[in-house]
């Protein structure tokens, strides 16, 4: 911000990375609310960083700030099955996707209820997919989240 003051005339971008660790939720939030000289860009990197957590995906209707702090905790456990090729987790009745759809406890409740999506693994309800991929068969089918942020 000083090489910007300084120089006017100049234009001035300066990159800055976000994660989703909430240790620097404060630095985000004064960096974000402080002015800034008319000269100076600044480019957000929002980066998933798998200790830290990760960002939701950005929806149009969110400001800057809110995109910067949408995140969601990280699952140790859940990962290093995902790795190991276990899609199937049983999760706690809370734990939501990032459609706000919740995911059942049991698979077997969740299959009988519920369409997996083949991209992301999650027990959706059949409104999470368009008619087009509930058409699809073989266990296809990706819920509109997973087309939408093209996963």
């Amino acid at each position: 911000q000083d090489i910007a003051v300084k120089n006017p005339h100049e234009l001035v971008l300066r990159v800055l990375r976000a994660t989703a660790n909430p240790n620097y939720e404060d630095a985000i939030r004064q960096i974000v609310s402080t002015p800034t000289p008319n000269n100076l860009y600044t480019l957000w990197i929002r980066e998933n960083v798998q200790i830290c957590g990760s960002f939701n995906p950005p929806r149009p209707d969110m400001d800057l700030m809110d995109q910067l702090l949408d995140t969601r905790p990280f699952n140790l456990m859940e990962t290093l099955l995902r790795n190991h090729g276990v899609t199937n987790v049983i999760r706690p009745n809370n734990v939501t996707t990032s459609d706000n759809e919740s995911i059942d406890s049991s698979s077997e409740e969740a299959a009988a209820n519920k369409k997996k999506c083949a991209n992301c693994n999650y027990y959706k309800t059949e409104n999470a997919f368009s008619k087009t991929q509930l058409r699809k068969r073989g266990g296809k089918s990706r819920c509109n989240h997973c087309i939408q942020t093209n996963k």
